[in-house]
Parts: structure tokens; C-alpha cells; sequence
């Protein structure tokens, strides 16, 4: 099954997912899964429901939590401006397994995202598509403090290697994406700021 395949099938379990007792149904408050940080729930208020989700006892390791800090729901700006582009959302799926986030601009297209932590490999795994039909498949994990993924984009005349990375500082989350053609020169292809929404 091709990746886009894949993720289609994954997003259509996770959409059913709210129907589904212990996937994204309600539990009681507090109870946030072992490695979730505290913070969280005070800097992105959005996010205190998903963090009391029940997670699957195999998923509750501490590095498939290292992504928790993007759960909720986001405004999305450049770094050098303040002006909102687009509206992100971040969620638990497959019974806190996985993260679904869903990225709705202003303008332009639209841009869904599967996360999975692997542990056999320890690492993390993302595809991500747009509603331009394009595909970014993904993987990589922690680096000096922030998240770094690096992968292959696939898009109708368009190809070439990313590299995405997340770093928290406070209740911002500072996301960049570089662009290469060989994996040893790197290009900034933009720099994007989320600010927590209540």
C-alpha cells in the first residue's frame, strides 16, 4: 500500500475515532499518560483534554511523548509577522498511539499529518499530505531540545529532500522547514510561529 493510501486509510479509522470508548472519548481529568508534561495543559489550555486521554500501555514509553507538546489547537503566523495564516489542531488517535494534525490556512490548500513513534527503530514517522497533492514522508526524533524530522517530498513536478523542526520556547512553538537537493546544503523555506488558542 502507497503511503497516501496508507494515511487515508489511518485518517478514516481516526475520524470514527470519538464513536470508539478509550480511543478520544472522554476520561477523567488529570489522568495524563507517564512522560506528559505538566506544562502543557497550563501554556495550551486547548490541549488538557487530549493530554488526559488514555493512552495504550504500548505508547506510554517517554519518547513517544517527546511530540505531546503540539497537542491542541494553534494559531499559526510567520515568524515576522503576527498576522494568523492558518489554524492548526493536533490530536491523539489509535488509542494515544499516534497524533492527527490538521493544518487549515486562510488561503490555499489544506494539510493533514500522521505521527507515530516506532519504538523498534526509535524513531518518529510522519506523512504528511496537502490538498495540492502533495507528500512529505518523514522520519527522526530529538535533537538538542528540538524535533527534527527529515524526509522525501513527492509532489507532480517536485521533489527533493525536508527537514522539519520544532522547538518550544515558552508557550510558542517555532517551526522551520529546509529544503535540499543533496542532504548536505540546506535552504529556509519558511519560518512559522504557534501561539496556543484557548
Amino acid at each position: 500500500m502507497s503511503p497516501a493510501l496508507l494515511l487515508t486509510a489511518l485518517l478514516q479509522v481516526a475520524a470514527a475515532a470519538p464513536q470508539s470508548p478509550g480511543l478520544l472519548g472522554p476520561v477523567q481529568p488529570g489522568a495524563a499518560p507517564p512522560g506528559a508534561p505538566p506544562a502543557v495543559v497550563k501554556d495550551n489550555p486547548s490541549a488538557a483534554g487530549q493530554l488526559s486521554i488514555a493512552v495504550s500501555p504500548a505508547c506510554a514509553l517517554d519518547a513517544a511523548r517527546q511530540f505531546d507538546f503540539l497537542l491542541g489547537r494553534w494559531s499559526l503566523s510567520r515568524s515576522d509577522d503576527l498576522r494568523e495564516i492558518s489554524r492548526v489542531e493536533v490530536r491523539r488517535a489509535a488509542d494515544g498511539c499516534a497524533l492527527i494534525e490538521t493544518d487549515t490556512p486562510t488561503q490555499g490548500a489544506s494539510t493533514v499529518s500522521l505521527s507515530v513513534y516506532d519504538p523498534g527503530a526509535t524513531i518518529w514517522r510522519r506523512t504528511q499530505i496537502s490538498g495540492e497533492g502533495e507528500l512529505l514522508t518523514l522520519e527522526g526524533g530529538e535533537q538538542n531540545g528540538a524535533m527534527v524530522l527529515e524526509g522525501e517530498v513527492s509532489a507532480p513536478g517536485k521533489s527533493g529532500l525536508v527537514r522539519l523542526t520544532w522547538t518550544r520556547t515558552g508557550e510558542t512553538v517555532h517551526e522551520t522547514e529546509e529544503s535540499s537537493t543533496d542532504g548536505r546544503v540546506w535552504s529556509d523555506v519558511f519560518s512559522h510561529d504557534l501561539h496556543p488558542l484557548p
